[in-house]
């Protein structure tokens, strides 16, 4: 049986000629891409291969730079823009676990003047920030988990401070 992937990255932009892209790491700790790393790029589209494998990767402080073995020129590299990168779970070290706005997902979203919202389903992660997908009153609605709008987060709730309008309320 195979591995369970996990989102560690998004791709937010194409960089030189020979295909390299910069990635920006869902994870708060040390990056995890690195050469060698078997990948998924999500969603897949008609110009790359879904499955990659990472030909070389360097951190500048918080995006990586990264070069994958089936990505070679600009154009492929360009089609990536806004794609998730994910790895084998059985492929990180173990200290990867989830942080951040994917560790809020099932958590109770609580707005400082409309009160409880509902649960945190999913995370889209942009490549300006991740937006989080509450269930609210039957349908879904994004959030940005940016600040002003994140106050905090604790072991049970994410406490937010929506203005008016987010939420079309």
């Amino acid at each position: 049986m195979g591995s369970a992937y996990r989102p560690i990255a998004t791709i937010v932009r194409a960089r030189g000629t020979k295909g390299e892209l910069v990635c920006r790491p869902w994870h708060a700790g040390s990056p995890l891409l690195r050469e060698g790393l078997p990948v998924a790029i999500l969603p897949p589209n008609f110009s790359v291969e879904r499955f990659q494998t990472v030909a070389s990767a360097t951190f500048d402080g918080s995006d990586q730079r990264v070069r994958f073995s089936g990505i070679a020129d600009l154009d492929a590299a360009t089609h990536c823009v806004g794609a998730r990168v994910l790895a084998p779970e059985d492929e990180l070290p173990e200290e990867a676990g989830e942080e951040g706005p994917r560790a809020w997902i099932g958590l109770l979203a609580v707005d400082e003047t409309l009160g409880e919202l509902g649960r945190v389903v999913d995370v889209e992660e942009g490549p300006a920030q991740a937006l989080l997908v509450i269930a609210h009153e039957g349908r879904e609605v994004l959030v940005p988990a940016v600040e002003p709008i994140l106050v905090s987060a604790d072991e049970e709730a994410v406490h937010l401070a929506c203005p008016p309008g987010l939420l079309g309320i």
